[in-house]
């Protein structure tokens, strides 16, 4: 218990609670109910199915005041992870080790203290105001660890359209009557979300990384728009001081970790697009993130029967987590157009799944 607490009635605990798991509510697109359910239930925590119940669980939760800061604490860690290893689009650029340390010893000077971004961090804007924020991102806040990795928070607002199925049940009887006849009825919700990017720096290998948090649906031409904003700010900051004015140009090329991982034994391969020397495009894909297209009788007998002969262009490859029953995954994604290139690319990977950091880490590992 920190100084802090001591005065904490159970109100205020019980707020905190709530306000976080809140945020996470907001971020459910790219780190799912499921997930904060899992983390809570290995915590010995309440639990519930859904966000409305588990809100409404916590909000009347009965409890000492030290089993309430144990869930304001477990709630803020789940969250803060959150903004870590969700849904993320990860771009990695090669640089020289010493660059990378001067850089990341140098970008908390992009920081805007001023910004609302930076005096909510690391809880989101309020609905109302992440309507005015900007499209932009906004530096708000450095983390450096001990082995000299550095991770840079970027901010912004991002818009979504998102098609959603409308409960007659729930309309009032004038409503009804107006769409009798209709057995199904869709409405298309338009709004705003934060997004938490990350850029990070890893002078002991060289490395730049630039992490796209997908906290609503984004198309590759939304990946590219959000990573060069961000290569772009960091080229006019060191590009000239580093003798190369694109000094971060060309992200590392996934294309040719497709095969490669396909081929690995290890894990489970889900998803796979490939195109065939008898002229036909397969999209295949499995139910479960923890079956293998790779052991499947209908993707054996066709592979058998080109004798293996084809080019992958995508593929989507889960392992086991350390609790050996979450699989979280990452995918290379390129079109078909692309497939048996000799120069094609592929500069982003989508990682997902993950709880937590290791997680991450682990994943993130199988681009090397």
């Amino acid at each position: 218990m920190n100084a802090r607490d001591e005065g904490a009635s159970a109100a205020q605990l019980k707020k905190e609670i709530l306000q976080y798991l809140e945020a996470l509510r907001s971020r459910q697109e790219c780190y799912p109910v499921s997930l904060v359910k899992a983390r809570l239930k290995a915590a010995k925590l309440p639990t519930a199915t859904g966000w409305p119940p588990l809100l409404v669980k916590y909000g009347e939760l009965s409890a000492s005041r030290d089993r309430l800061i144990e869930c304001r604490d477990e709630a803020r860690a789940i969250y803060l992870d959150s903004l870590l290893v969700d849904t993320r689009a990860v771009s990695i650029f090669d640089v020289e080790p010493k660059e990378a340390k001067i850089a990341a010893g140098e970008i908390g000077k992009f920081v805007d203290t001023a910004s609302e971004f930076s005096e909510r961090f690391p809880l989101p804007l309020s609905d109302s105001k992440i309507r005015r924020a900007s499209f932009n991102g906004v530096f708000c806040h450095v983390q450096v660890h001990p082995d000299g990795t550095t991770r840079v928070f970027v901010c912004s607002k991002r818009a979504f359209r998102k098609r959603e199925a409308i409960d007659l049940n729930t309309l009032d009887g004038s409503a009804r009557s107006a769409l009798d006849g209709y057995d199904e009825v869709i409405g298309v919700r338009n709004g705003f979300v934060q997004a938490f990017d990350s850029i990070v720096f890893r002078p002991a290998t060289g490395r730049v990384e630039v992490h796209i948090d997908m906290s609503c649906r984004l198309t590759r031409d939304d990946f590219a728009k959000a990573r060069n904003f961000y290569t772009e700010r960091l080229n006019a900051a060191f590009g000239e001081r580093f003798g190369n004015d694109k000094w971060l140009l060309l992200p590392r090329n996934f294309f040719p970790l497709i095969a490669k991982l396909y081929a690995e034994k290890d894990g489970f391969v889900s998803k796979l697009g490939h195109a065939t020397t008898t002229n036909s495009i397969k999209e295949e894909r499995m139910r479960g993130r923890k079956s293998d297209l790779r052991k499947e009788d209908f993707h054996l007998n066709g592979m058998e029967a080109i004798d293996g002969d084809t080019d992958e262009y995508s593929i989507r490859k889960g392992w086991l987590a350390k609790d050996e029953i979450r699989v979280p995954s990452l995918e290379i994604s390129g079109h078909f157009s692309i497939a048996g290139g000799a120069d094609s690319r592929v500069s982003y990977a989508v990682i997902d799944g993950c709880s937590d950091e290791v997680d991450f880490a682990m994943v993130l590992s199988k681009l090397d």
